[in-house]
């Protein structure tokens, strides 16, 4: 295809605002609904218009799961993706509210870090060099010690709920990227799919939780309330489907994975003038997000091809 490049980018550019919106807007959400309201009706949306995209894309009704591919091990798989979504958007908002949108979006970066260690462990992913991973692993380290301004002499002035909460929403993520791996490399669940599956079971979850613990729901008063929600689900839905569009046009995933990475900077950017996020520490968040999305880099060149 002519001019690829130019159109992966376009499409890559759109891909990344509109993720970057995400964040600041369960921040705007949040505060006029109650957080369980404001994440179950985001997931059931977001999960909703993944798979309405998907349809559109193929032309037609696509089964989710392949044909004979049920059983127990797949069951517990789209729980615990389902789990996960559940647990780590509520928490997501818990740790952005005791820190900022920008920190923890930044400290979320870390999720292929996990995502990759758990493949080798569980989906037999091949390291290409020990010296590369640990080379990784150590900006990584360095880069989060730098953004949040970590002095190692005095860790009680440490702010926990964003160190512990980012690394928690991190590590959970990686989770879920690794069983959908697993779905995925056994062509039983695509990626698109695993993401609206995941998405809608989390809105389950947690209504039931919800229902269970006599926690009343909040939902949208008037249209214009519920319009915020849905743009919310969109904010995941859209670029799912982008991604796959610019993965279609013959990029690899590996790569354009890493225009994930521009979406901290759009998110300071925009939270700045939603929310009034400021006195941040700019050059330390700028280098940390330098030295962190360095070391993913690296160590995608050393575990990670394109597919």
């Amino acid at each position: 295809m002519k001019h690829k490049k130019i159109v992966t980018m376009f499409i890559m550019m759109i891909y990344v605002v509109v993720g970057a919106l995400g964040p600041p807007l369960y921040m705007k959400v949040a505060g006029e609904m109650d957080m369980f309201s404001t994440v179950m009706q985001f997931l059931l949306w977001g999960g909703v218009c993944t798979l309405i995209f998907q349809y559109i894309k193929e032309f037609k009704f696509i089964r989710p799961i392949k044909k004979g591919s049920m059983n127990i091990s797949v069951l517990l798989c789209i729980l615990g993706t389902a789990t996960i979504y559940a647990i780590t958007y509520s928490f997501y908002i818990v740790v952005m509210k005791k820190s900022s949108v920008t920190e923890t979006t930044l400290l979320v970066n870390l999720t292929p870090l996990f995502a990759v260690f758990f493949s080798i462990m569980f989906l037999g992913e091949k390291i290409k060099s020990w010296t590369g991973v640990i080379s990784a692993v150590l900006l990584c380290c360095i880069g989060v010690v730098i953004f949040l301004n970590i002095n190692l002499a005095n860790l009680v002035q440490v702010n926990k709920w964003l160190l512990f909460g980012g690394l928690a929403i991190a590590v959970l993520f990686g989770v879920q990227t690794t069983i959908g791996g697993y779905l995925h490399k056994n062509n039983i669940l695509s990626k698109e799919n695993n993401t609206a599956i995941g998405m809608i079971g989390g809105a389950i979850i947690l209504w039931l939780f919800c229902t269970l613990s006599g926690h009343d729901v909040v939902l949208p008063a008037t249209i214009y309330d519920l319009g915020w929600i849905v743009l919310l689900g969109l904010t995941v839905s859209i670029p799912t489907y982008l991604k796959l569009v610019a993965y279609e046009l013959g990029n690899g995933m590996g790569k354009l994975s890493f225009y994930g990475y521009l979406s901290p900077l759009v998110t300071a950017i925009i939270s700045y003038y939603m929310l009034g996020e400021k006195g941040f520490e700019y050059v330390l968040l700028f280098w940390g997000f330098i030295l962190i999305t360095g070391g993913i880099f690296i160590l995608n060149k050393n575990v990670i091809e394109d597919e």
